[in-house]
């Protein structure tokens, strides 16, 4: 069997005040590329699980129900862009991160409804 290639998975979304833990993880893996760092307190290694979550909308509890999840395996940030930063248009500033990984899996919820749940164990 040959070896098998996975397309990256690029993730979009508004930029907030605070959100920073997913571009410190791409300035950590730069900082290891370039020589200059050790990475984080394990090491070098930066390969994740990520966990891809759609949800009930809207949310009128505290805990959304989950109606599909996909799951990326030993996932690593590959790069970073950033929206137009133009003063004078009506839109929000968007950040964008693309990841590698070895493989995927994928879980829709079996049932609709509010208290359906999508679960990959």
């Amino acid at each position: 069997m040959g070896q098998s290639d996975f397309s990256p998975v690029t993730l979009s979304k508004g930029m907030m005040p605070g959100d920073q833990k997913l571009v410190n993880w791409m300035y950590q893996l730069f900082d290891v590329m370039q020589g200059n760092g050790s990475g984080s307190d394990t090491g070098s290694e930066f390969r994740a699980t990520i966990d891809i979550m759609l949800i009930d909308h809207p949310v009128t509890k505290s805990k959304a129900a989950v109606k599909a999840v996909w799951r990326l395996y030993n996932a690593w940030p590959t790069s970073v862009a950033f929206g137009d930063l133009d003063a004078g248009s009506n839109t929000f500033a968007v950040s964008q991160l693309t990841f590698a990984h070895e493989g995927w899996d994928f879980k829709v919820a079996d049932s609709y409804g509010p208290n359906s749940y999508a679960v990959i164990k």
